[in-house]
């Protein structure tokens, strides 16, 4: 994955964003977008595109964007597929409302069309949002200060809070699997792996997930990898949804690129200050804070979600191709090693 991002867009839509990039509103953060960190390709000709750069100084500043390119592609619906997506976005004219929607929730791609309905959406999943999950004697002090009790009440509870489209997760926890791991499972990692796999039962592609954690003390054996692969495949066939996963546990010994948590999608970077494992069936144990942030909203810093999330997975990516932090007994691969994310690399696997 790169940092800038493709955006395959119809002319209408485009030119309606150009024209009220200015006024308050989704139109104005598209533009942010499609400014700060897009390749940007449009429906028409180059012939079309030279005119409109003649015509157009927003459009002569798009196409000077360093790092970044405007270029003209006109046939790009008949060789360009959200089925294929991963962290491109499309822009649909206002005719095709029901097939963007329709290719969001099967493909788990940002596919948008120029209507309210859509702009509206857009707006409320560019809306960062956190989390802080307190153990109830400690919360006693705080009365004032909001709290969740679980991992079902920070994604379900809240109903200003939906993630954007996804097929693709990657979560890192070096303390994922410590010794309290077996306390704590049902409620914590299964817990969410559960929920990520409900909110995308309408997912018609596969849902990739990958869990890498620190095993550099031997905690967890390969053989306990399988038992623990087995036990979560089993959480999510209980589900009912008929789903074609692929989940892949990775062990391995790095520990500073790995030290902080994260949950990583397609267009989310999901942070936690203690982990994801701070919950048991006695209830929350440990306080964990956290955040959840859009990779479709450039922010005016030099460092952009979407730059962090790039970098994170660009320091897995060795890992998980088994070239660093993967030698010795206690590193071990289980499950189907396939994971959008990581589209251009190959592991050899144990089962």
């Amino acid at each position: 994955m790169e940092v800038a991002e493709n955006t395959y867009c119809e002319l209408s839509f485009f030119k309606d964003i150009i024209a009220n990039r200015k006024k308050e509103g989704p139109y104005a953060k598209l533009y942010k977008l499609l400014d700060r960190q897009c390749n940007i390709y449009l429906d028409i000709d180059e012939e079309d595109l030279k005119q409109q750069l003649k015509e157009n100084q927003v459009l002569k500043n798009l196409r000077k964007r360093e790092n970044l390119s405007l270029k003209s592609k006109k046939d790009w619906q008949s060789v360009v597929s959200p089925e294929h997506g991963v962290d491109d976005v499309f822009l649909l004219d206002s005719d095709k409302s029901k097939q963007a929607k329709q290719q969001r929730v099967e493909f788990g791609v940002m596919v948008l069309s120029n209507t309210a309905n859509d702009l509206s959406y857009f707006t409320k999943i560019t809306k960062s949002h956190g989390f802080n999950i307190v153990p109830l004697k400690q919360r006693k002090k705080y009365k004032t200060i909001a709290c969740q009790d679980s991992w079902e009440e920070v994604f379900k509870g809240d109903k200003n809070l939906e993630l954007p489209p996804y097929n693709a997760i990657m979560i890192s926890d070096n303390f994922m699997f410590s010794e309290k791991f077996d306390q704590r499972k049902e409620r914590s990692l299964y817990a969410l792996i559960k929920i990520f796999v409900e909110k995308a039962k309408d997912l018609k592609a596969s849902l990739d997930i990958t869990i890498f954690f620190n095993n550099e003390n031997g905690y967890i054996s390969e053989e306990k990898g399988v038992k623990i692969h087995n036990e979560i495949v089993d959480e999510i066939n209980k589900l009912g949804l008929n789903k074609n996963i692929n989940l892949t546990l990775i062990a391995h010994t790095n520990k500073s690129e790995t030290h902080d948590r994260k949950i990583i999608m397609n267009y989310e970077y999901i942070t936690s200050g203690k982990g994801f494992s701070v919950i048991d069936n006695r209830g929350v144990q440990e306080i964990a804070e956290g955040d959840m942030q859009d990779t479709l909203s450039p922010s005016d810093s030099l460092t952009s979600v979407r730059m962090r999330q790039i970098q994170q997975l660009s320091w897995l990516e060795p890992v998980y191709e088994g070239k660093e932090d993967c030698s010795g007994s206690v590193c071990f691969t289980v499950g189907d090693k396939k994971n959008r994310l990581f589209p251009n690399c190959e592991r050899p696997l144990h089962r």
